[in-house]
């Protein structure tokens, strides 16, 4: 954790804080990324859930994977929270607006060297991978789990197709959350979220 605090406050020292720099301007989708943003009560539920399993944004670190609306909507809405929270995102996009936050990230290189001022630190992460198969799931898992080896309590939401249902319940022991996300663009796929822990606040309302 150390690592990563002092990762970010050099960063700080050359470049203006993420939270003056239009927090709120969320870059296009970029559907060849397969990028399709959630609209704002989606953001705000995932980001708010975030929040409250990390008593009230004071321990552990946030890590929001390739789910970057929801991250923009925690910065928005929660800008004085004392732990850190972070954006791995494959989009270099993102960079220039939260350049304090950002890791660059490949799922394809799950346990890349880039990512090892996290490793151990993060305690509630929200993904959202941009394929819906198995094999993918896989790679967001291993770098999950090596980001929080130590951690046993670790919290972990999944937004992703409900097509991949059996693999969450059978294979990873997840739960289905009543919680359906919705998005900003016409997204036909039937999505569900996955959680990792009971005590979730993530239902339909």
């Amino acid at each position: 954790l150390l690592a990563l605090q002092q990762h970010i406050a050099e960063s700080k020292e050359s470049l203006v804080h993420e939270n003056n720099e239009k927090p709120n301007a969320l870059i296009s989708e970029d559907f060849r990324l397969s990028q399709f943003w959630y609209d704002d009560e989606s953001s705000r539920k995932y980001a708010t859930e975030a929040y409250r399993k990390t008593e009230g944004g004071t321990e552990g670190v946030i890590a929001f994977i390739s789910s970057p609306a929801a991250f923009q909507m925690y910065k928005e809405i929660y800008p004085d929270a004392e732990n850190e929270t972070v954006l791995l995102e494959i989009d270099d996009r993102f960079e220039e607006i939260y350049p304090n936050s950002f890791f660059k990230y490949n799922y394809n290189s799950p346990i890349d060297p880039s990512l090892s001022n996290l490793v151990d630190c993060v305690t509630f992460f929200v993904v959202d991978p941009p394929h819906h198969n198995p094999q993918c799931m896989d790679k967001y898992m291993e770098t999950i789990n090596h980001l929080s080896a130590k951690n046993e309590d670790v919290a972990v939401v999944f937004a992703t197709g409900a097509v991949l249902k059996e693999y969450f319940l059978e294979t990873l022991k997840f739960e289905v959350a009543s919680f359906v996300p919705s998005f900003n663009s016409k997204l036909s796929n039937p999505y569900c979220t996955y959680v990792n822990y009971s005590d979730n606040e993530l239902k339909q309302e």
